[in-house]
């Protein structure tokens, strides 16, 4: 009943709109015809999507999600604020170019608060800025590409992998990329690293303008962190975020398909640290 639901939804939009693209993780955007295929196919990341899916979109189950996290969303004695945050945004495709848009809030957010910045833009998001970097900040925010072992920056560049997680001893590092959380997050905690706050499968979005959903549940942490929220707070924080902009986007036209790329979402955070 979801696939058929979701396959309708589609092929109206591509009569509508022709074949823009439609979906992305955070390595690769799909056109609204190769995001059907995607759906046909269950060995794929948006076959997987859908299958996990399945009995958990209704709007009175996601109402009781999100009433159960709120009742978990108790107030903490907060931890301490970072003073001097490293960003790193870069920007040479679609993908990239879209996260780093849902990046300069919290840029701007970070110099409201007056602390300090070392931002790696675009071209200066090298390894070799990033190794300067890091030992000089509190804390580091990522946004790009990733796998479970290295996350990059500028064209791909790796920048953090397992050669070098000592260069986050006693930091903290929240990275808005694909799988990352699952080995390099876990021995970047091995390695000293305070946390790393991160997803342990590939992110998905839907591309402008339809990522506002996407958007608002994936940026809460790094909001939440700079206001020195615990990061188990921050954590059951995000997983509200995203039951509330799916049952928001349920609303919309296009509301299955975003619905079911937040449960995924939602379902491959992974925050590493020491709880």
């Amino acid at each position: 009943m979801l696939k058929e639901k979701v396959n309708q939804a589609l092929h109206t939009l591509l009569k509508e709109l022709g074949d823009v693209p439609m979906a992305s993780t955070i390595n690769e955007t799909f056109s609204i015809s190769e995001t059907i295929e995607m759906f046909k196919e269950p060995s794929t990341v948006f076959g997987q999507a859908l299958e996990g899916a399945s009995g958990e979109l209704s709007i009175p189950s996601i109402r009781d999600k999100i009433g159960a996290l709120r009742r978990a969303l108790k107030d903490q004695p907060p931890a301490k604020k970072p003073k001097k945050i490293g960003l790193i945004t870069p920007d040479y495709e679609q993908a990239t170019h879209i996260i780093r848009q849902w990046a300069l809030p919290i840029r701007e957010s970070i110099l409201a608060r007056k602390m300090e910045l070392i931002w790696l833009d675009k071209e200066l998001a090298t390894r070799a800025n990033f190794e300067a970097m890091a030992p000089t900040v509190d804390t580091v925010f990522h946004f790009g590409h990733g796998n479970w072992t290295a996350i990059a920056g500028h064209d791909n560049e790796i920048i953090l992998d397992l050669k070098n997680v000592k260069v986050l001893n006693k930091k903290s590092m929240v990275s808005l990329s694909c799988m990352s959380s699952r080995i390099l997050g876990m021995k970047c905690a091995l390695a000293g690293a305070k946390y790393y706050y991160g997803y342990k499968r590939m992110f998905i979005f839907m591309t402008p303008p339809y990522d506002r959903y996407f958007k608002e549940a994936a940026t809460i942490p790094f909001h939440w962190l700079l206001d020195g929220h615990r990061v188990e707070t921050t954590y059951i924080r995000q997983k509200l975020e995203f039951n509330e902009q799916i049952l928001r986007s349920l609303a919309s036209p296009i509301g299955i398909i975003s619905s079911i790329f937040l449960l995924w979402d939602e379902a491959g955070l992974e925050p590493r640290n020491p709880f």
